[in-house]
């Protein structure tokens, strides 16, 4: 909420004012705390703007992988994983 001003008004204010108070939300982007006995009980707060959908490839052409990238060697297998090449050593042998 940094940049956005706030006031206080009474729950018996807000209820007489309601329709004012979230139209002076929604358009002036401000909150508006609602309190009674002078204690905050909620706050009116604009929603925020919904995100435009992503568009597919946005990024093409602008990203570079170096060569290899998804290669996963049996080097990092053993390290990951205590993997072999050898079936007879897994301690579960796939298929079976």
């Amino acid at each position: 909420m940094a940049g956005r001003s706030a006031r206080s008004v009474s729950i018996y204010d807000a209820k007489t004012h309601f329709s004012q108070l979230a139209a002076e939300v929604a358009n002036n982007d401000i909150e508006i705390v609602v309190t009674r006995h002078e204690k905050p009980l909620i706050r009116l707060v604009p929603i925020a703007p919904e995100s435009q959908p992503r568009e597919s490839g946005a990024m093409a052409g602008r990203i570079v992988f170096a060569e290899g990238w998804d290669e996963f060697t049996a080097d990092e297998a053993q390290d990951w994983y205590g993997a072999t090449d050898d079936p007879s050593e897994l301690s579960v042998i796939p298929g079976s």
